[in-house]
Formats: C-alpha cells, sequence, structure tokens
C-alpha cells in the first residue's frame, strides 16, 4: 500500500541506453534519482542484460549498479497523478514518485502493419522475434522469411541465425536508389553504422537479400504456410515456417501525450538541452529521433547534464547529437513506406487485433473519435499501441488522445496512489498555516 510518496530529484522513465546514461549522469552530481522500467531488470530492448552482453553495454550496466540511483525494475508507469507526481506499479504494490525533474525515455516500439493473414499464427515482429529466440522460444530449423523495412531487419535475421533458423529471405521494401543515397550520407554522418552494416552483410552472406521487396499476404489456418511477397511487379510465393515483419519504430509517446509535451512529426519537441514544452519535463533517446544507440546515450547524458545545472560540460556534446539527429532523419527519407506497403489490408484484414474490427468496418470513418465510439477501435488491452500506429500510417488519423491509465492496472492502485497524494497535499497545507 502507497502510504507515503517517494521524494525524488530525478525521475527517469525507460532504463535503456538514454535512461541509463541519464541516471549514471545525474547520480555523478548527488542528485536523488530513480529509474522506472517495466522489464524486470536495465537495458531496455537493446542491451539486453545477458552473461554474452558486448562489453560497452556490460560498462553501463555497471556503472549503473554502482552509481546509487534507485533503479526500480517490473516497474509500470500508470499516471500523472498532478503536475509532479508519477503513480507507478509493480507486480504486487505501488509506489508514488514525486519529483523535480522527469526524464522521458520510454524508447520505441515496431511499427506492425496490417495485411490478409497477419493475424495467423506464426507472423511476429522482426525484432520481437530476435529477443524471444535470445530468451529461449525454439527458433532451431524453422524456415524464416524476414520483411520489412528498416536497418533492423539485418540484426533480427543475423540473431535468428544465430539460433539455428534457416533465413529463406530477407525483403526490404525500400529501393535501392534510396538505399544507395543512404550510404553516402552514412559516409559523413555516420560511418560507423556503415561498417557495421557491411560487417552484418558479411554474416548473411549466404542469406537472399531483395530490396524493392514487400511481404503482400500470409496463407495458413492454425499455422503459419506461405507468404506471399511482391518483387518487380510480380509476386512471389515462399513456403516458411515463420514470418518476422517489422516496418521500422514509433516511438512510445503515450505518457508525453498524457503529460501534455508537445509532439510533432511523432516525436516528442525538444530544444538542444532536450527540454520539452512543461517546464521540468525533459525527453531522451527515441522519444525525439529515432537515430540509434549513440544518440540515446548523448540526448540522455545532455538531459541529466542540464538538469544538474552543468551547461559547460554539456555544450561540447552538442554537435556530436545534431550530428546524429540527421543521421535519424536521413534514416527515415531512406526508409520512407511506399504507398503499396501502406495500402495491403483489403476489407476483410483485421486491423484492431484487440476488437477483431477489419478494414471494411472502418472505411465509413474519418477520425479515432468515431471509430472508437461505433467500433471500439483501439479499445482492447493494447489501448491502440499497434492499430493506433498502423492507422497513423494508412489513414493518416492523430494517435488516439492519452486517457489514464496508460495500461491495465489494479482498481486499488489508483484509489490508494490518489489518496496518498491528498493526504501529502493536506498535509502541506496544514504545515503552511
Amino acid at each position: 500500500m502507497a502510504k507515503t510518496i517517494l521524494d525524488m530529484d530525478v525521475v527517469i522513465v525507460g532504463a535503456g541506453p538514454a535512461g541509463i546514461a541519464a541516471a549514471v549522469t545525474a547520480s555523478r552530481f548527488g542528485l536523488k534519482t530513480a529509474l522506472v522500467e517495466d522489464s524486470p531488470g536495465p537495458g531496455g530492448q537493446v542491451w539486453q542484460e545477458t552473461p554474452s552482453g558486448r562489453p560497452w553495454s556490460r560498462r553501463w550496466l555497471n556503472r549503473l549498479r554502482a552509481c546509487g540511483a534507485q533503479v526500480l525494475g517490473g516497474t509500470t508507469a500508470v499516471c500523472p497523478v498532478d503536475q509532479r507526481t508519477l503513480l507507478v506499479e509493480t507486480l504486487d504494490d505501488h509506489h508514488v514518485l514525486a519529483w523535480r525533474h522527469l526524464i522521458l525515455a520510454t524508447g520505441a516500439r515496431e511499427l506492425l502493419l496490417p495485411m490478409p493473414g497477419w493475424t495467423v499464427p506464426g507472423v511476429f515482429g522482426a525484432a520481437g522475434l530476435a529477443r524471444l529466440a535470445k530468451n529461449g522460444w525454439p527458433v532451431a530449423g524453422k524456415k524464416v522469411v524476414v520483411a520489412g523495412s528498416g536497418p533492423l531487419l539485418l540484426p533480427a535475421a543475423l540473431t535468428l541465425k544465430r539460433y539455428g533458423a534457416r533465413i529463406a529471405l530477407i525483403a526490404e521494401q525500400a529501393p535501392i536508389g534510396r538505399l544507395i543515397g543512404f550510404a553516402l550520407a552514412c559516409m559523413y554522418l555516420a560511418p560507423a553504422k556503415l561498417l557495421q552494416a557491411w560487417l552484418y552483410g558479411l554474416r548473411l552472406a549466404n542469406v537472399r537479400y531483395k530490396m524493392g521487396c514487400w511481404p503482400a499476404s500470409v496463407e495458413g489456418d492454425v499455422c503459419l504456410k506461405k507468404v506471399s511477397l511482391v518483387h518487380k511487379g510480380l509476386k512471389i510465393a515462399i513456403d516458411c515456417d515463420i514470418l518476422a515483419c517489422g516496418f521500422g519504430l514509433v516511438p512510445n509517446l503515450e505518457l508525453a501525450r498524457l503529460l501534455g509535451c508537445s509532439i510533432q512529426q511523432g516525436v516528442v519537441c525538444v530544444d538542444q538541452w532536450q527540454r520539452t514544452s512543461v517546464p521540468g519535463i525533459y525527453a531522451a533517446g527515441e522519444q525525439t529521433c529515432i537515430a540509434g544507440m549513440e544518440h540515446a546515450i548523448l540526448s540522455g547524458r545532455i538531459a541529466a547534464l542540464v538538469i544538474a545545472g552543468q551547461y559547460q560540460e554539456a555544450r561540447p556534446m552538442l554537435g556530436a547529437c545534431s550530428r546524429a539527429r540527421r543521421f535519424g532523419h536521413a534514416l527515415a527519407r531512406a526508409f520512407a513506406l511506399r504507398p503499396e506497403v501502406l495500402g495491403l489490408a483489403d476489407q476483410e484484414t483485421i486491423i484492431c487485433r484487440c476488437e477483431d474490427v477489419t478494414a471494411g468496418q472502418l472505411q465509413p470513418y474519418t477520425d479515432w473519435r468515431k471509430a472508437r465510439l461505433m467500433k471500439r477501435c483501439g479499445m482492447g488491452p493494447c489501448q491502440g499501441r499497434i492499430c493506433g500506429a498502423a492507422l497513423s500510417h494508412i489513414k493518416a488519423w492523430p494517435y488516439p488522445t492519452a486517457r489514464p491509465p496508460l495500461l491495465p492496472t489494479r482498481i486499488a492502485t489508483l484509489i490508494e496512489g490518489t489518496m496518498a497524494v491528498q493526504k501529502a497535499a493536506n498535509e502541506a497545507k496544514g504545515d503552511q498555516i
């Protein structure tokens, strides 16, 4: 039971690279810091804490353990209670965190686009399947098609291959011309990324890689049997066991929307110091630009340094952070989704998987509000996270308005958390009198 409020100088939501870098930096200056992460431990999707983790990720994780920040693993941000408190919930308890400064580092998730048959068992997000494989989900001997868009397809395919999957094809929807242009941009903006892509190519040299190719439909009943793809105007059918399909990343903006942060073009608006439009709230990492791990670390450090008043230490990082953002913008242009991919769903294709709402049922509606009221689209357990992102691309609908709680939660958490904040407010008024 949340009887007291945990008073913090800095609360950071999200323990990926941006959140970890921010927590380590803030703690270095004696700021009382709490790091909230819904996974059991820190690392996020990029730095999964395993014995085989890379040396640089282990270094940051070791710094986090030694810095003194309070890491709240397995903890979900439920909702803000007022302008300076955040209600969070664990598996069997909950807390109220009072903050003077808040850093949003909630990362991103895969963009999944509906197509005929995409609800058949055996269709996964590409990065999601790679994570499952790392955690023991059996892919050995399975024939896998990796398809979609973006540089994450290559590491996902390599991970699956490493765990014994047979990669039948890697299909990238972006045309070759855009990829060549992106490679040229990387020579200036991020040469290390270009080298990394080349190394992935070497390790996947025996795997077919097609550009300007995308999945069009999936066949199967109780399990996946066949994937149909389009390449150069022709359809290709491939028998396979698994389709690993992802069309890039979209930031997790639900908490930022709920807090009233300004959002434009699908990201949180920040200045060079990572400050959002709401005083006291900062954003770092993929909240502000899908630009990779280096940008996440830099932006997390800058936010924490500004909170600590260390502008002189932060200033030399601004150039590198700006360059990383330009890389992110080049990435977005190179892998922009083509109209054919956005128009894959037919009238019978399910758009909202939680509520079984089809594309045909949504045809009469022009916005989220009407679709929600009439068909419950986006009102299931995921609260529009999957169909919301898809429809923002397919129909250009703005994202549904964020409402508390951010995820399904216990009624006791909401009641007791609110009561704790009210009690603290009453006590503060009594002290003033």
